[in-house]
């Protein structure tokens, strides 16, 4: 299942709508639970790299879900 107005913003990366899944609502983003399944083993590893990149890659997220309003 694809979300067209996902795929036209495709500069947010895998890491960050991964970040945002991981930690937000995962049901709210299930289309791109199939899409990044695979990172589950390699993002759990290195959650604490990952908390350091938070705010960052929240920033950006937060930037790109204002883009798709």
């Amino acid at each position: 299942m694809q979300h067209g107005i996902f795929n036209r913003y495709n500069f947010a990366t895998k890491i960050n709508c991964y970040e945002h899944l991981l930690l937000s609502n995962i049901s709210r983003h299930t289309c791109f639970f199939n899409s990044y399944a695979p990172l589950i083993p390699y993002t759990l590893y290195n959650l604490s790299q990952i908390r350091i990149l938070r705010i960052c890659l929240q920033t950006a997220w937060d930037i790109t879900e204002r883009l798709m309003i």
